[in-house]
């Protein structure tokens, strides 16, 4: 079996100039890279990238997809727009979340790996998920914190969260379509 490591970023909140896409260029000759995208598969050679620096520099929405199980998600919020003690809530019990500070941003990094989780993935193919997950990003930005809290609810099926621990977000209403979506991670 070969191995299919899947890269794909996407800027949201400003497109990339001429110089962002030639310096982004020298990070990959293969990649497809246009105003608000770069992607790339790599079947013979490790990615030159580093995937965090890059979602510091350009890029609000990252997906990762190895076809060994490893799936991540990287989303860039500005500080401003998000109430950190709510995330917080949210992420802190969940070994697969990691909250970055970085400037005016926050990183949130999900992994998720179907060896050590208990999650199983099967398809390895990514292109269009980051479109579906985009507004996911834009309900953070307005409060809606739901995708966290989904991924809580999932720890807490695993047993990760005790059973009778607090809910982070009390009184959540009904899931959003785009939440819903969140098996997407899990496929």
């Amino acid at each position: 079996m070969s191995e299919y490591p899947h890269y794909e970023f996407q800027a949201i909140d400003r497109p990339l100039d001429e110089a962002d896409k030639k310096a982004l260029r020298r990070i990959s000759s293969r990649a497809e890279i246009t105003s608000t995208r770069f992607t790339n598969v790599y079947n013979y050679r490790d990615f030159r990238g580093r995937p965090r620096k890059l979602m510091e520099r350009w890029f609000d929405l990252h997906l990762y997809l190895a076809n060994w199980g490893t799936r991540s998600l990287m989303v860039r919020l500005p500080k401003r727009l998000v109430d950190r003690s709510q995330l917080d809530r949210c992420v802190q019990a969940v070994p697969e979340i990691e909250v970055l500070e970085s400037g005016e941003n926050l990183i949130v990094e999900i992994t998720l790996d179907s060896e050590d989780s208990g999650l199983y993935f099967f398809d390895t193919e990514g292109e269009g998920w980051l479109d579906s997950i985009a507004p996911l990003r834009s309900g953070a930005l307005a409060g809606d914190l739901g995708l966290f809290y989904v991924l809580w609810l999932t720890a807490v099926e695993r047993g990760i969260v005790r059973d009778h621990a607090k809910e982070p977000l009390p009184g959540i209403g009904p899931l959003s379509a785009a939440q819903v979506t969140r098996r997407v991670l899990q496929r």
